[in-house]
């Protein structure tokens, strides 16, 4: 007989792309607690450059079956913090870890997660100031 509980948070919460408005990610789906998952809250908050000024909370629910989302609408050249949690017949996961995204200027070309490694790389001590 099996236990059900309420779900693990995802992980490995990756970047695949990233616009000026947009940014979509994948996540690794983790211990369902024994139920299937009914639906991923994303939660996400941006950050005014510069001043750190919270902005407004905004969340996304994403199908349970799905392991990745595109979120747009974004403003460019905006810090987001970002965590994602899991929602079972139980009960709802702990968030996951959080993860920080900048959007990148307009009309400037899209990044892969392959040019975001360079791209980070490059800006680390940038990035990590504002991963407060």
């Amino acid at each position: 007989m099996l236990i059900a509980e309420p779900p693990s948070p995802p992980t490995n919460i990756t970047v695949l792309n990233i616009t000026s408005r947009s940014v979509t990610l994948r996540w690794t789906r983790s211990f369902n607690g024994n139920s299937p998952i009914k639906w991923y809250r994303l939660v996400y908050r941006n950050y005014e450059m510069g001043n750190g000024m919270r902005g407004e909370t905004k969340e996304e629910i994403v199908e349970g079956d799905k392991n990745h989302t595109h979120l747009q609408s974004l403003q460019p050249v905006t810090l987001y913090r970002l965590t994602l949690s899991a929602q079972n017949e139980i009960g709802s996961s702990e968030d996951s870890e959080s993860i920080s995204v900048t959007t990148l200027e307009e009309g400037k070309k899209h990044l892969s997660s392959d040019q975001l490694l360079h791209e980070c790389l490059s800006e680390f001590a940038y990035v990590y100031i504002y991963s407060v």
